[in-house]
């Protein structure tokens, strides 16, 4: 007999392209997945994956399968959270570090009545990864010039599309400690001599990239010398109490303990940095998902 169990090992292997995957993703093994999925391929008299050393691939009847067990477990999740869907909205989405976006989020939600929410926070892998598994609706992310063609292969190839909102460009955020704290701007020269407070960042630099030394602001060298984050707290803290410097973008100084992170400009930076959100092709947003882009938007402005 068909279980439930073994529609959701089934989807989770498709999903991730890999049992072993499948496996960390359901706090399983490897084995415990395969011969799950072996049962149901037993039960139904057909063979559902093409297994390999690269990973594991549909078959015709696994396709066919496949959709209809995402519509089973939908469904099934549906009844199990009936009366606290009738309680609340849901909401989840997925963002790159950002002071200015994390602030929206808390004046939308303060607005908004009946909304369950789930905010997450990354790399921008990890936003890609969130939003094609399905873990949230929407990704934020900051896409520069530098990483577009690296970022349009990925979304393609995870089935995602952008969404552009706001151009914006990098500046320099600075605390008390910092010496170019009280300066309008900086040059790339400048920059050589101070050391900086940086999110963390996996694959494709936000502004550096080694085939374009010409526009490379700050010799990584520079950056071994400071500090990786992945948390806004630690960011605005160290930014308050050290002489470390910040290069980001839409990062709303104003809301920064009274304004004492200044914003400073680069005098001879061209690097374009493009705000926006990430979805699942043909993927219709949620009503909520739609009243939070133009409040975004809104934001934004």
């Amino acid at each position: 007999m068909m279980e439930m169990k073994q529609l959701q090992y089934f989807v989770m292997s498709v999903d991730t392209g890999s049992l072993s995957k499948a496996a960390d993703m359901l706090y399983t093994t490897q084995p415990h997945v395969s011969m799950t999925i072996s049962k149901l391929e037993k039960s139904l008299g057909v063979c559902l994956l093409k297994r390999s050393k690269k990973g594991v691939e549909m078959t015709p009847e696994g396709e066919l399968v496949y959709e209809q067990a995402r519509r089973i477990l939908k469904d099934m999740q549906v009844i199990q959270q009936v009366q606290r869907s009738v309680r609340s909205e849901v909401f989840s989405l997925s963002s790159m570090p950002s002071n200015l976006l994390a602030g929206l989020f808390a004046d939308f939600y303060r607005e908004e009545q009946n909304l369950q929410a789930r905010y997450l926070e990354g790399t921008l892998e990890m936003v890609l990864h969130q939003v094609t598994h399905r873990r949230v609706e929407l990704g934020f992310i900051f896409v520069s010039e530098f990483q577009k063609n690296a970022v349009d292969r990925m979304l393609e190839q995870r089935h995602l599309e952008f969404c552009k909102l706001k151009d914006t460009r990098l500046v320099l955020f600075a605390g008390p400690g910092n010496p170019y704290y009280d300066r309008e701007s900086v040059t790339k020269a400048e920059l050589q001599k101070i050391r900086f407070v940086q999110n963390l960042e996996e694959g494709i630099p936000l502004f550096q990239h080694p085939g374009n030394l010409k526009e490379k602001l700050v010799d990584s060298q520079f950056f071994y010398r400071g500090v990786e984050v992945c948390s806004d707290h630690a960011m605005t803290q160290l930014l308050l109490k050290t002489d470390l410097g910040n290069i980001s973008c839409l990062m709303d100084e104003k809301k920064r303990k009274d304004g004492r992170i200044h914003r400073i400009e680069l005098e001879d930076c061209s690097v374009k940095v493009c705000c926006g959100y990430i979805k699942r092709v043909g993927r219709e947003l949620s009503g909520c998902g739609k009243r939070y882009i133009e409040y975004v938007k809104r934001g934004l402005e």
